[in-house]
């Protein structure tokens, strides 16, 4: 017989619809499962256990997901009275609390969802593993002692060890996609603007990049959460518009043909880095059992990443000049939060250095560093004209040891479609014989969300994608 913990969100939403469960029983077996596990892993950095019980037994009857539980990442969306450390021991030694509760945030409270706690992420929630100075670091479900990515390394270690169903994360270049491919999840990074997106300190999204989902054990639970994720309100059909996306019908801009168009990028075509053979393996696994479904299926991919290699310079400058603004923007907040100046030992040197940069730009500074990153981002798009979907490595390398400094050019494959502000998502598909999980990326066109999880759950269906649980779950 099956755990409660063990069913995905979809199947715990449909126990409590037939009142086969109470919304108190999955609240207080997440809440078990986070005190038993959770101080080996370190994915919850504060607890709401009493709150979330509240927050259920007050919801509406009628709300769609009430009962369900989930951890919130401690970057964003805020809780009006309630922590908010975005990964910084400073904000957490003031006690700092909310001013407000965010759109977004409050979404959820009014769909019943039983928030058990704040998710752990870096500091500003940047950065591709989850080690945020002077807290515990997040470590991996699979291999305890290596990172769970990041930013939303919280969240993923959470979902994967089976504290809850699902989890709330956010994602500029890559922080979905990097702990979904490292703890063996699935993720969307949805196209830029559909979600009521907010910035780790609450701040302008000067590169227009940032988005939120959530990280899941399923494709289903993925399209269950997309309508409480877009900036349309709830309504009745909530549940039954989730479902159609299985379609594509959901957002009423693609259909999910017979025969997609798929090409299958195997190699870095931008720095020229070696990706690991096991992932190329996964990626052809893709291939092969798309193809044998009926599916296009060539290796191609934009020449484009190609031309963004051989102009790397002209994009890092570009690049570096709008992540300068928006360190100024997180330092200045800090600042105003703290009462005094931040130091490295609030932040590391290297966004300090960056934020003092940045405050001394020019006013026009960033808008044209913008333009030339869309004008460099601009033709990767364009190609998807000619195909539907584009399938590559989330990086190029798996996990690495906590402590460790990342890999050379561990973005390269989910950051451009960040600034191109494309839908993308990573698919589990398999592990590595050093036992931690192999992420796929899946991207499509401006606006081809459904379509991605149409192909995800066909994947998923085939056995190709999937969720396994790895051996601390069951301890």
């Amino acid at each position: 017989m099956v755990d409660l913990w063990q069913l995905d969100a979809t199947a715990q939403l449909e126990l409590l619809r037939s009142r086969s469960v109470s919304s108190n029983e999955l609240i207080e077996v997440a809440i078990e499962r986070i005190h038993r596990l959770d101080p080996q892993i370190g994915s919850v950095v504060t607890a709401r256990f009493d709150r979330a019980l509240s927050d259920v037994a007050d919801a509406d009857e009628s709300a769609p997901f009430r009962g369900l539980p989930m951890l919130l990442k401690d970057a964003g969306q805020e809780l009006l009275g309630e922590p908010h450390y975005v990964g910084i021991a400073a904000l957490r030694d003031l006690s700092n609390r909310s001013l407000r509760t965010t759109p977004l945030a409050q979404r959820f409270l009014d769909a019943g969802l039983g928030i058990v706690g704040r998710s752990t992420c870096p500091p500003f929630s940047s950065g591709v593993t989850t080690e945020p100075p002077g807290f515990a670091p997040t470590r991996n479900p699979w291999v305890l002692d290596r990172t769970a990515g990041g930013s939303s390394g919280g969240s993923a270690a959470a979902v994967a060890a089976g504290l809850v169903p699902i989890a709330h994360g956010s994602d500029a270049t890559g922080s979905l996609r990097y702990p979904a491919a490292f703890c063996g999840l699935f993720t969307l990074k949805p196209t830029w603007g559909v979600v009521d997106a907010v910035t780790p300190s609450g701040t302008t999204d000067v590169c227009t990049v940032w988005q939120e989902y959530v990280l899941a054990r399923s494709v289903r639970d993925l399209r269950l959460m997309w309508p409480l994720f877009t900036t349309k309100p709830l309504s009745s059909e909530t549940v039954n518009r989730a479902a159609r996306l299985v379609d594509g019908r959901g957002d009423g801009r693609h259909r999910f043909a017979d025969r997609c168009r798929v090409a299958l990028l195997r190699h870095d075509p931008i720095v020229g880095l070696a990706v690991d053979e096991q992932t190329i393996a996964a990626i052809d696994a893709v291939g092969t059992t798309l193809g044998a479904a009926g599916h296009d299926v060539r290796i191609d991919h934009p020449a484009a990443l190609g031309v963004l290699g051989e102009r790397r310079l002209e994009w890092a400058a570009a690049t570096d000049v709008a992540i300068d603004a928006i360190r100024a923007q997180s330092i200045a907040w800090l600042r105003q939060i703290l009462g005094r100046t931040a130091t490295d030992t609030d932040v590391d040197p290297a966004t300090l250095e960056a934020a003092q940069r940045g405050a001394l730009l020019a006013p026009d500074a960033v808008a044209q560093a913008l333009d030339v990153a869309t004008q460099l981002i601009g033709p990767v798009g364009e190609w998807f004209g000619s195909a539907d979907v584009l399938i590559t490595p989330v990086t190029h390398q798996g996990p690495w040891h906590l402590g460790e400094r990342e890999p050379l050019g561990v973005g390269l494959f989910a950051a451009p479609f960040s600034f191109s502000r494309q839908p993308a998502m990573s698919i589990p598909v398999g592990q590595r014989r050093d036992g931690t999980p192999i992420g796929v990326q899946l991207v499509a066109a401006h606006g081809g969300d459904s379509l991605l999880l149409a192909l995800a759950a066909e994947l998923e269906t085939a056995g190709v994608a999937r969720f396994d649980w790895p051996p601390i779950a069951h301890r």
